[in-house]
């Protein structure tokens, strides 16, 4: 019986910390639909690791316009 009840509580946790994660990436990708698509081409090429001046020469718009774009973007996704 015991060994029961401690099964139970083990996959009762489990579910728990699963439907946890499912809502965090229910919520990520609620806010990641939220950018504009200058927004999501900014937050993807500077979480690929390129700096705002490689971004801004790939898009071709200025540096500046970049940052913005960049600060928006995280706002929104917190």
């Amino acid at each position: 019986e015991e060994r029961l009840l401690e099964a139970l509580d083990s996959a009762l946790r489990l579910d728990a910390s699963r439907r946890h994660e499912e809502e965090e990436l229910r919520d990520d990708r609620d806010r990641l639909a939220t950018l504009s698509s200058r927004e999501r081409e900014v937050l993807d090429a500077i979480l690929a690791g390129s700096s705002n001046k490689q971004v801004a020469f790939a898009l071709g718009i200025a540096e500046r316009t970049v940052k913005l774009h960049r600060s928006r973007a995280f706002a929104k996704m917190g």
